[in-house]
């Protein structure tokens, strides 16, 4: 298994290749080949006996380009490497190789070179900033115009053709995903939603009181723009004051640049008694958080994924987020609100709308609450991935495995 990112304490791609692993252990003798700067973390973990690692030096050079966000550049150095290393190990050992991250589609890398089967996947990415949304994206859109610029180069790179048309299989979270891969690469995809969570370990509380005051939202993500945190905050204001309520209380888990623009909001609106902001907590506080909320609101305008949502269902919480990307996939109408990306000015309205009519309906809530966990088990629970993978191995295997 190669794994650019692969750490058992976070989550986003990190957390995947971990939860993968977990899932390879269970029936084969794996060997993991990873950055040496996860090993402290991996450490800490007990995969078993029948894992070995190998580690890649992070080099200055690799730490220069992660912090230049140049991480298909680092990425293909990684795996130059590791197709090195594999080389020089006994190539024939392998039955198999996976390479599980990173998971934008435009990574690629040269691992067909070694004449050993292997696996893309999960894949994603690629999903386009919506318009009309100049408060939140207004000095983004250049850096869209360079960043889906080099996309398309990258696509015309004949390695990066040969990359995804030499793959036994190529896993991707939607069927999206076709648009951007070569044609003649389609028929050998095979769909696993790329996030995924443990319903034992984000579980909702047991005999939950159903709450007709003091209403919890809470938002769990990075305080960055396209999360989409200033739209929640105007649309939280709007509905505390039509409502005249002060029991409406919102939660905020998480950092970024824009953390010191929402504690001027709670300032400048007096809202210090009703809006909380903590920092990235440990992941058992953190399902503490989704257990004693009552709403969960992402309003995400750019999210191929999505594992907080999913995070959030698992709780048995309702969701109110964006009919756009992973979310438009993940969350049904059974489970929660999706609210159109249209513009600004619509998006804080219809979420206003959405926080008020779950806030005046606990009945709803908890009806959306059960589905969703519902959904979880059914189609986003490492258990469901799990017998995914087995059904692939035994595409790829055959009657070896």
């Amino acid at each position: 298994m190669i794994a650019y990112d692969l750490n058992p304490e976070l989550g986003s791609e990190c957390g995947i290749a971990h939860t993968y692993l977990r899932i390879y252990s269970k029936y084969f003798n794996t060997v993991v080949i990873t950055f040496d700067i996860h090993k402290p973390y991996i450490d800490n973990f007990d995969y078993g006996e029948n894992v070995k690692f190998q580690y890649i030096k992070f080099s200055f050079l690799d730490k220069i380009l992660w912090k230049l966000k140049l991480d298909v550049i680092s990425n293909w150095l990684f795996c130059n490497r590791t197709r090195k290393k594999i080389a020089a190990n006994n190539p024939g050992q392998y039955r198999f190789l996976h390479i599980v991250t990173p998971e934008g589609y435009f990574a690629f890398n040269n691992i067909y070179k070694l004449g050993i089967k292997y696996i893309i996947g999960p894949i994603n990415g690629g999903l386009k900033t919506p318009g009309n949304f100049g408060p939140i994206f207004c000095k983004d859109f250049l850096y869209d115009f360079f960043r889906n610029l080099v996309y398309k180069i990258i696509s015309l790179i004949p390695g990066w053709r040969k990359y995804y048309l030499k793959a036994e299989r190529i896993i991707i979270a939607d069927e999206r995903l076709l648009n951007v891969l070569p044609v003649e690469s389609h028929k050998n995809t095979y769909q696993i939603f790329d996030v995924f969570v443990d319903p034992e370990e984000f579980k909702p509380i047991v005999n939950k009181k159903l709450k007709h005051d003091d209403v919890t939202l809470l938002y769990c993500g990075r305080l960055v723009p396209k999360k989409g945190i200033q739209l929640l905050l105007d649309a939280y204001k709007d509905c505390m004051i039509h409502l005249k309520t002060t029991n409406l209380n919102l939660n905020i888990v998480g950092r970024g640049p824009l953390l010191e623009s929402v504690l001027n909001f709670i300032e400048k609106n007096h809202f210090k008694q009703n809006i909380k902001v903590f920092s990235n907590l440990p992941k058992a506080e953190l399902v503490g958080k989704y257990q004693t909320a009552d709403i969960y609101c992402l309003p995400t305008l750019r999210e191929p994924g999505g594992l907080a949502i999913l995070e959030a269902m698992s709780c048995s919480l309702p969701v109110i987020t964006s009919d756009y990307g992973g979310p438009a996939f993940s969350v049904t109408p059974d489970c929660g609100i999706k609210i159109q990306v249209n513009n600004y000015h619509q998006y804080v309205s219809d979420l206003a709308k959405a926080i008020t009519k779950l806030y005046q309906n606990p009945g709803i809530r908890q009806a959306m609450g059960v589905n969703a966990r519902e959904r979880i088990i059914k189609e986003f629970s490492v258990e469901t991935v799990e017998m995914k993978m087995i059904t692939l191995w035994g595409i790829l295997l055959g009657n070896q495995y």
